[in-house]
């Protein structure tokens, strides 16, 4: 069967979406690789809440306004009008994610694009892989068709001068800022503004990329393509509305990825502000565009007629495998979340010996010092995860008995575990002797631990774990939602 052609990738009568093979990606996989080493290692030990700021809000900026807005929605699908110095101001912003230059980053979607389109997509396109192997593939390898279609990007794009010199040092472009950083705040800023910041940005992008394209809530459904796009509605805001894939599949040159009401897009939000200045114009919607061939609604789940007796016989939306290992999980991330904050705060249950010093003044440390620091804090977060395990033991426990209150008031049950946890582990420190001394009584030693300010953050780790397991249980769970709206014609239909 022959492939179909896209606007810049063209299919000749050979060409082959499936037939290729995998092979490593030297430069992007040492990249790659680099950054998550850096910021697995130092990260924890040279973080400060000014570095943790820089993180969230360069984070932001580079993924919203660079990746989301500037990259995808401008550069690769022209889904408004903008001038030439905001378009290049955004598109670099895009660049600092560390993903790949202007042009480099317009390939990689529209080869993928154009493979999931076809009526038989390669594996690697589809994510089809579990998720550590998918993670390796997609990061760290390429895939080489032995017929490929040719890629031909507009000259708009291809000559112009601009991208092409970021094309040529887009990972060059993160020294300018590491020297601002380090000048500014010394290694916590150098290493939460670069390392950390793109670690996370290209785990991120790829963990969503492999979710969307494997299941979840469908709004649309292109009939012929090989692969659909899925909504990972916990992801909206975070993603700055790139999460709404189902919605982006059907109306790609959509500036609005967020359709539906209710639907978090802070990237659309951004360019109506946008559009406020006189920046850009001609913002793309379903309204205003032409439906993709294929593409139809899909009725939710929610409208389709149930028997009467169908609420007896609904499937448990969390097993006990499934809740005991998340819980398991989620207890494990707010541990490690938890010493990843108190130990470079200097906490006294955390300040060991003679290195405490390498928390409170980091850029002073030796080569074996950090390596001795580092080893310590992988020792620490062993023993540490050893001694709360009871309590994990018991939250999995719990989660099993109540999986079916969990699943009906989940938002209650994660506000309310972080707080029984912490009372929990005030009155069982409480029991024993006094440590001060003084003979205090119980009440008195558990009204000390819940008024102390280095107590208050023992909340911390239960308050990440409730966090993680929230976030897991919406994507599990979450239904298709209520009937849509049809774009085209504003009726609701499926």
């Amino acid at each position: 069967m022959p492939c179909l052609s896209t606007e810049r990738v063209i299919a000749g009568p050979d060409t082959s979406s499936t037939e290729g093979r995998i092979a490593w990606a030297p430069a992007r996989s040492l990249w790659t690789g680099g950054m998550l080493a850096a910021a697995l290692i130092l990260g924890p030990l040279y973080v400060t809440p000014g570095a943790v700021g820089l993180f969230a809000v360069t984070t932001a900026l580079t993924l919203c306004a660079g990746h989301s807005v500037g990259m995808h929605r401008l550069l690769i699908h022209r889904s408004f009008g903008a001038p030439l110095w905001l378009e290049h101001a955004l598109v670099y912003l895009g660049t600092l994610v560390g993903m790949a230059g202007p042009v480099g980053m317009v390939r990689l979607h529209d080869m993928r694009d154009w493979s999931q389109r076809q009526a038989v997509c390669h594996d690697l396109h589809a994510h089809r892989a579990p998720p550590w192997k998918d993670a390796w593939l997609q990061m760290h390898a390429r895939l080489d068709l032995a017929r490929p279609p040719s890629f031909r990007p507009e000259a708009r794009l291809a000559g112009d001068p601009f991208y092409r010199w970021l094309e040529a040092t887009w990972m060059l472009q993160q020294l300018p800022w590491a020297v601002l950083f380090y000048t500014v705040g010394g290694m916590p800023w150098l290493v939460w503004g670069i390392p950390v910041r793109i670690t996370v940005s290209l785990t991120g992008h790829w963990f969503v990329g492999h979710l969307t394209h494997r299941r979840g809530p469908q709004g649309w459904v292109v009939d012929g393509a090989a692969v659909q796009g899925h909504d990972l509605p916990a992801a909206a805001w975070i993603t700055f509305g790139e999460a709404w894939h189902g919605n982006h599949h059907a109306w790609p040159s959509s500036a609005r990825m967020g359709l539906e009401p209710g639907q978090a897009d802070p990237g659309w939000w951004l360019l109506r502000l946008f559009e406020r200045l006189g920046w850009v114009w001609g913002l793309k919607t379903p309204h205003t565009l032409e439906q993709r061939p294929g593409v139809r609604r899909i009725l939710p789940e929610a409208d389709e007629p149930r028997p009467e007796n169908s609420a007896a016989h609904a499937p448990d939306p969390l097993s006990g495998p499934a809740v005991a290992a998340s819980v398991a999980i989620a207890g494990v991330i707010g541990v490690a979340a938890g010493l990843f904050v108190l130990i470079p705060l200097g906490s006294e249950l955390h300040r060991w010996h003679h290195y405490g010093d390498a928390f409170s003044s980091p850029w002073h440390v030796s080569v074996d010092e950090l390596a001795i620091t580092a080893v310590s804090a992988l020792c620490l977060l062993t023993i540490v995860v050893a001694l709360v395990h009871p309590l994990i033991a018991i939250a999995v426990v719990c989660g099993i008995a109540f999986r079916r209150s969990i699943a009906r008031r989940t938002a209650l049950w994660c506000l309310a575990a972080p707080v029984v946890v912490w009372l929990f582990v005030g009155m069982v420190m409480s029991a024993g002797p006094d440590s001060a001394g003084r003979g205090r009584g119980f009440l008195e030693k558990l009204s000390s631990f819940l008024t102390g300010a280095d107590n208050l953050l023992f909340l911390l780790s239960p308050a990440v774990s409730a966090l993680a397991f929230y976030l897991w249980v919406r994507c599990a769970s979450r239904s298709a939602g209520s009937p849509r709206p049809n774009h085209r014609t504003g009726s609701r239909t499926a």
